[in-house]
């Protein structure tokens, strides 16, 4: 086997056209293709990254919230429940006045009839008494 001077050259120079050719229709528009693709996935990473950034606000001023819509809440709790003793000692106090006042007006009634009593009864004793004293002679 030989090799021929002429045969190499063409092969060269064909394997160099070959090369320029490859580069420029397949290699060139590939790159670009690539880079315009890792550009894409480099932004989206990146609006990741803010949109990330964002839900991470977004839920930290949704805690902040919460926590003060807590402490609001707690304190009208608070407030309420304050004003719901105040005024269950307000009607406590008026339904001891009043059962005070019950008691004396018991109280009074109580005397007026223990005085009537008495008076009926020192009336009965001496008829008891007479009746008594008669059934006894008899």
């Amino acid at each position: 086997m030989t090799i021929q001077l002429s045969v190499l050259i063409w092969t060269v120079i064909t394997f160099c056209l070959f090369i320029v050719v490859i580069n420029r229709l397949l290699f060139k528009p590939m790159l670009v293709f690539m880079d315009k693709r890792q550009a894409r996935i480099d932004q989206a990473k990146q609006k990741k990254i803010e949109y990330d950034r964002m839900l991470a606000d977004a839920e930290q001023k949704l805690e902040n919230f919460c926590a003060e819509e807590s402490r609001h809440c707690a304190q009208l709790a608070k407030d309420e429940l304050d004003r719901a003793h105040g005024d269950a000692e307000k009607i406590l106090g008026e339904a001891m006045h009043l059962r005070m006042q019950n008691i004396s007006e018991r109280r009074a009634e109580l005397g007026i009839e223990h005085h009537e009593i008495e008076e009926i009864l020192d009336a009965r004793v001496e008829e008891l008494a007479a009746a008594y004293i008669s059934t006894l002679v008899s």
